[in-house]
């Protein structure tokens, strides 16, 4: 996943989220984490609460122990701001499907659930023994069963497609190529960390899609799992293996990191490239498209899906009016008209030789 959006995060992003978060507990009064139950059911923990309401129940996808901090903060804050209590289960352990059934024993309002990178026929039928039993469910990224799944409803919280967003990503690529008198068509390549957030698919068939339109000749999808110098090498391979590719696109925040990482000396042997793609940390994309560096960037971070459902979720309880679908758009930040090509991160300054040593 991306940086904020959980798996992927840099280390300054996390810590910048995780800072900000705390300001904002103290700030309003939130209470902290309760400790996880006894009951047996208790791989799950309260992390947030109001005054006289049913607790509601996250149910997230399979994710590394270490991501769940960042679900769980994600969902303090929404339920702060909503004055909701919420349980989150840790998808670190057990399976997704079991752990939904252990919610629907607490009869929770609503039941958020997260759906998989991949369908989950289980969790699927998990999700409609909730609903036959009168519990809405909110289902994150894509629906988990048939409209008709019982008397519970389902709403379908999920992103707006992405190949909008990609289109725009690819223009702006392709220009700044241009600017920077390379082939814009020549070739790509689209990163991504493996696993990623759940949504990572969507966007990697959004973005070839948006270059096989956009007529660029080679498009190759290059993957990696979270290890900084281990996915420089990888890319430096596939662009001495590819030579023409103009353009480096990450599906990720991961991969945005490793394209802007491997840049310089990318430059430096000859084979200059556009940066651009996907990528939680809307602050490092604000900074490095205004200033050139990357050609655009969509922001999109699972955190803010989160959110979203949990945000829904509380609406529903409290008797509003809610659609079946609510979707969360994908700004896409652009760099300057005249933009080129990515000169990658500034190479660090060497220490003064102190005479005095």
């Amino acid at each position: 996943m991306t940086r904020f959006g959980f798996a992927g995060t840099g280390l300054r992003g996390r810590l910048v989220g995780l800072v900000g978060a705390a300001f904002w507990l103290v700030a309003s009064g939130c209470e902290g984490p309760k400790p996880p139950s006894a009951s047996g059911l208790g791989r799950s923990t309260v992390v947030a609460s109001g005054k006289g309401v049913r607790t509601l129940e996250l149910v997230p996808s399979p994710k590394p122990a270490a991501d769940m901090d960042y679900v769980r903060n994600a969902a303090r804050i929404q339920a702060g701001l909503d004055t909701s209590r919420i349980q989150v289960a840790d998808a670190s352990v057990g399976v997704q499907a079991d752990l939904v059934r252990q919610a629907i024993l607490r009869e929770p309002p609503a039941l958020i659930i997260e759906a998989p990178a991949e369908p989950d026929a289980e969790l699927n039928r998990a999700a409609g023994e909730a609903r036959a039993k009168g519990i809405p469910v909110v289902a994150l990224g894509r629906s988990l069963g048939e409209s008709a799944g019982g008397p519970g409803r389902e709403i379908v919280v999920a992103p707006k497609p992405f190949r909008e967003s990609a289109d725009r990503i690819v223009e702006l690529a392709m220009r700044n190529a241009g600017n920077g008198k390379v082939d814009p068509k020549a070739g790509a390549a689209i990163l991504a960390e493996t696993p990623s957030d759940p949504t990572i698919g969507e966007r990697l068939v959004a973005l070839k899609e948006a270059l096989a339109a956009a007529g660029v000749a080679e498009v190759g999808e290059v993957r990696f799992a979270r290890d900084l110098e281990a996915a420089r090498a990888v890319l430096l391979d596939y662009l001495k293996a590819h030579p023409k590719t103009t353009l480096v696109l990450g599906a990720d925040g991961f991969g945005v990191d490793v394209a802007e990482d491997v840049a310089g000396d990318a430059a430096k042997d000859g084979r200059p490239y556009v940066v651009a793609g996907y990528s939680a940390d809307e602050s490092n994309a604000k900074s490095q498209t205004q200033v050139g560096e990357f050609a655009a960037i969509g922001v999109y971070s699972s955190d803010r899906l989160v959110r979203k459902g949990v945000n829904v979720a509380a609406k529903l309880v409290r008797g509003e009016t809610i659609g079946d679908r609510v979707e969360m758009e994908t700004p896409v930040l652009p760099s300057p008209i005249s933009s080129g090509l990515a000169k990658g991160r500034p190479e660090p300054v060497a220490k003064a030789a102190d005479p005095d040593e």
